[in-house]
């Protein structure tokens, strides 16, 4: 058995399944108990798979995250194995450092599905405690560190830290300060908390990780009240920092494609505050395609779009989009109300005022699909001071993208940033009737999009992502419907059997070619 000083790794729900998109990632967020018992198990079966592991029990493909902190790690000297949850049993190390994404289920995606099942628990927060009470149940004597961009969620639970027996959390960046941290942790002498200042230099990686995922960025400069990431340092990394992570992401026969990660990608390269982006998105981009993989988009604001459609254009051009090959970028759609994005987000309508917010995101829309990017859009369901009007606005907002094909997903609000002293919006107890036509109007939308993308991408799509797409949007639809039509949901098993079915059905018949005017 091996013993190394620090051994980092993380829940099955964040070292998932390589062969899914990263957007599979969102199957963590699912309540287990909401799902018939055979399927779940299935699902954990074919999802929550072990990472690709070498003869020495050292993950080949791991979370970017943790890959970050491996690199800050060995330039500091210390021995350092990275290893799927999975293998736990072939080391004995002194200190274990868990990432974490989600561990208790009270971010924006699982608590909505918590919420509207009824409070059950979802895949992240199970695999999360299980992880961290094996460790200390089978190395009582080790440092357990839990960092990563959900340990915010131990200030909101508090106890957790206590009851789960993990010694420290890690916050914020941990380039400046891991080497002393860990240098205290094999000394038995850490904090209960630590907060990282922003990095100088943001560290890169040295092995493969997960959805060959390179951080091209870091932070967000709109100052949204209700985010995270708007709190961080907002800066970009050199094209040959980048390229060097993509060319070790390359070589991997586990990676298909390179994904660049930012909060607003267009705006590679531009300045703080300088919100039409400048282009350099597109030059990185013709430098990684070199190196033999193609490159998949994550995420992208609205208004950058908008401001240089011609840089929208040219990304496609240089990803290779066309009408038979699209991909898609994430976004924050978040209201239809002017009001609202003057409270809490006015800097992400820049260069344009919140007021015109409604067509911008119209315009918004019209430019990504001309261009073969299928906006991935989420709302946020209960910011503080919403009323009806307000509600109703955005209810006005989706039914006039649905000529746009899109998925448009209402997520409850979560007080996280400037607005973590509100009250989150978790049960469907407490959901009137206007949320419930907003949750409607949604899934309508989303659920005639995301059949339609079965059968234009299916081939190219994981079939768990098919499913999700044909019968998950559609199921919720029936969910809603049922719910607002009959105060309850429990005639939605008839359409889970009758969605499924159609689902089999449909995977006898060849896909239809994808035609956007």
């Amino acid at each position: 058995m091996r013993t190394p000083e620090i051994l980092l790794t993380a829940d099955k729900t964040v070292m998932i399944n390589y062969r899914l998109t990263c957007l599979g990632g969102f199957v963590a967020c699912v309540p287990r108990k909401s799902l018939p018992v055979q399927f779940a198990k299935l699902m954990e079966k074919r999802l929550f798979l072990p990472a690709p592991t070498n003869e020495n029990g050292e993950a080949e493909l791991a979370n970017l995250f943790l890959r970050k902190v491996e690199t800050t790690l060995l330039e500091s000297g210390f021995d350092v194995v990275v290893c799927d949850s999975a293998y736990l049993d072939k080391f004995n190390a002194k200190v274990y450092g868990i990432s974490t994404i989600d561990p208790f289920g009270v971010g924006p995606a699982t608590s909505t599905m918590v919420g509207l099942s009824g409070g059950k628990e979802p895949f992240n927060k199970f695999y999360f405690e299980e992880l961290i009470r094996k460790i200390r149940r089978e190395r009582p004597d080790s440092i357990i560190m839990v960092g990563g961009p959900g340990v915010w969620q131990f200030d909101v639970l508090d106890g957790k830290q206590e009851e789960l027996g993990i010694d420290c959390i890690v916050e914020g960046e941990v380039e400046e300060i891991a080497q002393d941290l860990v240098k205290k942790a094999l000394e038995g002498k850490v904090p209960k908390k630590v907060v990282g200042p922003p990095a100088a230099h943001m560290a890169g990686i040295r092995k493969p990780s997960l959805w060959g995922m390179v951080q091209i960025g870091r932070g967000c400069d709109r100052g949204c009240s209700f985010c995270d990431p708007g709190m961080r340092n907002f800066a970009w990394r050199p094209m040959e920092e980048v390229l060097k992570d993509a060319r070790i992401n390359a070589s991997s026969r586990y990676v298909g494609s390179i994904t660049l990660l930012a909060e607003d990608e267009l705006r590679y390269g531009n300045k703080s505050g300088d919100w039409t982006p400048c282009g350099k998105i597109v030059d990185l981009i013709e430098e990684v395609k070199k190196l033999g993989k193609p490159v998949s988009p994550t995420h992208a604001n609205i208004s950058s779009v908008v401001s240089a459609p011609e840089v929208v254009r040219e990304y496609a051009r240089a990803v290779g989009l066309t009408s038979d090959n699209f991909s898609a970028f994430q976004v924050g759609l978040e209201t239809g109300s002017p009001r609202l994005m003057k409270i809490y987000m006015k800097g992400k309508t820049l260069p344009y005022d919140p007021e015109s917010w409604p067509e911008v995101a119209k315009k918004g829309f019209e430019v990504m699909v001309k261009n073969h990017i299928f906006p991935l859009a989420t709302l946020i369901a209960g910011l503080p001071e919403e009323t009806g009007e307000d509600v109703q606005k955005t209810i006005n907002l989706v039914k006039d993208l649905r000529r746009y094909p899109s998925l448009i997903m209402p997520l409850f609000f979560v007080p996280l940033g400037r607005l973590k002293e509100n009250k989150g919006f978790l049960q469907k107890n407490s959901l009137a009737d206007i949320y419930k036509d907003l949750y409607i109007t949604c899934f309508e939308h989303t659920s005639y999009w995301g059949r339609k993308f079965t059968s234009w991408g299916g081939k190219s799509l994981p079939l768990i992502a098919q499913w999700v797409l044909h019968v998950g949007t559609m199921l919720a639809f029936d969910y809603f419907k049922a719910l607002k039509e009959r105060g309850n949901s429990s005639s939605i098993w008839w359409s889970f059997l009758k969605e499924n079915a159609l689902f089999l059905i449909s995977k006898l018949f060849s896909s239809q070619k994808l035609r956007v005017g």
